[in-house]
């Protein structure tokens, strides 16, 4: 039997390579200032952390501060309702790793910052939603925001058979997460996260490419 019968999974820079699609929509937000994103900026991934009132002032320190919140919701519009994700795909072998987890009596669910309308919309939309058990984001409930850690805690009260649970995600506040709600965590160093900082949480285990992930998960047996 596999060690992880409950695998919790962060979304963007874990299963699925996002980054072209929200650059997508920083992009429609840059055009109402004629403003652009720098070929350099928009290829370093760890710019995607800067949260979107930080990349309108540094895209457009031009532009009155007064339109930052316009920015912002413009960004929102963009990626809830336009962007079709066209460019978003799993990585390598992950979709292989979902199927088998599913086939061998694991539960698969999502722990992700991705607000709930977009996520949902990507996984009904390219077949992926089949995989998971649930899925949960910041906006999940419409009466509060929930943080990661919450996020876990509210999915591991679903673990009704006792199942063995473990997270897994791309940047260090994910392992804070996963610490916090004390299970298992394993950090991915492909995804859009610093690899210094997800070390440094010190996971259980570290996997520099989807391949590694599948390979852990699979031949991870039960002790």
């Amino acid at each position: 039997m596999l060690k992880y019968q409950m695998i919790i999974f962060d979304f963007d820079g874990t299963l699925a390579d996002s980054k072209e699609d929200v650059w997508q929509s920083v992009e429609y937000a840059c055009s109402f200032y004629n403003c652009s994103i720098p070929a350099a900026f928009r290829g370093d991934p760890s710019n995607l952390a800067f949260s979107t009132g930080e990349l309108f002032d540094i895209l457009c320190p031009d532009i009155p501060k007064e339109k930052k919140q316009e920015f912002i919701e413009n960004v929102k519009i963009h990626y809830r309702t336009i962007n079709d994700f066209h460019n978003t795909v799993l990585f390598p072998r992950i979709e292989y790793l979902l199927a088998e987890l599913v086939r061998r009596g694991s539960k698969c669910y999502i722990a992700s910052n991705k607000p709930f309308q977009p996520l949902d919309k990507i996984l009904r939309e390219k077949g992926w939603g089949k995989y998971f058990e649930k899925y949960i984001s910041p906006d999940y409930y419409p009466d509060r925001v929930l943080s990661k850690e919450k996020m876990i805690e509210i999915l591991l009260m679903e673990n009704k058979d006792n199942l063995k649970p473990v997270y897994i995600g791309d940047t260090y506040t994910d392992i804070v997460a996963s610490r916090a709600n004390r299970i298992d965590s394993i950090g991915v160093l492909y995804g859009d996260g610093d690899p210094g900082l997800v070390m440094a949480e010190k996971p259980d285990y570290i996997v520099e490419t989807s391949h590694e992930l599948v390979d852990l998960l699979l031949n991870l047996q039960k002790g």
